[in-house]
């Protein structure tokens, strides 16, 4: 079983770094890269997010957050205001041009898994994503209860 949990770890992985190389090329003439990706994806789909929500949300350092929202802001993909409630907080907005970068990486996306997994039929990629899914809520749920453990027992002195 430990020689099968090593496995899973290892093609998971290298599904993701494989599809974020496949990004990063066939956005390089946009100087931007896969991880303009998920930031404008989160966005886009949260519209009115702070920064420190999205990083949170994604696991991502804020430094990095910084960075990455910087620059797409300087590229016309998002706009930040303040937030009404904090000054200090800006809210993000994906603009027009945002949307259709947006609408071209969900279509490098669709390009990358029709030709990594197109032989799947159609019940086996729902049952492959039922699994996905559920694998990630359990591990954001197994994540979450040791954090809270954790934070609990620092309370506590122990």
């Amino acid at each position: 079983m430990e020689q099968m949990d090593n496995l899973f770890s290892k093609y998971l992985s290298c599904l993701y770094r494989e599809e974020r190389k496949y990004l990063n090329r066939m956005l390089r003439e946009q100087h931007l890269g896969s991880a303009a990706v998920r930031f404008m994806m989160y966005i886009y789909h949260n519209q009115g997010s702070n920064q420190k929500t999205v990083c949170s949300a994604m696991g991502i350092d804020e430094g990095l957050g910084t960075r990455v929202m910087r620059k797409l802001e300087e590229e016309g993909m998002i706009v930040r205001t303040n937030s009404p409630e904090d000054a200090r907080s800006h809210l993000l907005q994906v603009t027009e041009k945002g949307e259709v970068f947006v609408q071209q990486c969900k279509q490098l996306q669709r390009e990358f898994w029709k030709e990594v997994g197109g032989w799947l039929t159609e019940d086996q990629k729902q049952k492959v994503m039922q699994v996905m899914e559920q694998l990630a809520e359990n591990a954001q749920q197994f994540n979450q209860q040791l954090a809270q453990k954790k934070e609990g027992g620092n309370k506590d002195g122990e």
